[in-house]
């Protein structure tokens, strides 16, 4: 919140809103929050439609987000098949394995 009272004292005092942006994407140490500062100052110096460009910081943002959760969901895919190759998948061996032996000592 402190940055965005900058920003906006900085433009008070008379400096372009696309300069103050740029100089906050400079100082924010946040990837996202600097690409939205710069995508932002890009679109009021050009001229081009800002809704157009935060739509597609949006849809970039969730993509991102996306990607990360896919990440973390594959590493713990393999933690999840620990308890089941040790814990489960032995008991399951014992119980169909148990019987044919037992049947094998009884036999003739």
């Amino acid at each position: 919140m402190d940055e965005f009272s900058h920003v906006l004292a900085r433009v008070q005092a008379g400096d372009p809103v696309g300069r103050a942006l740029a100089e906050l994407a400079d100082r924010t140490p946040l990837e996202t929050f600097a690409r939205f500062a710069q995508g932002v100052a890009i679109s009021l110096e050009r001229g081009t439609p800002l809704a157009a460009v935060l739509r597609a910081q949006a849809k970039d943002v969730r993509e991102a987000a996306q990607r990360e959760l896919m990440e973390t969901a594959g590493k713990r895919e393999i933690y999840m098949l620990v308890p089941v190759v040790f814990c489960i998948l032995p008991l399951v061996v014992i119980y169909a394995i148990f019987p044919a032996i037992a049947v094998l000592r009884i036999g003739p």
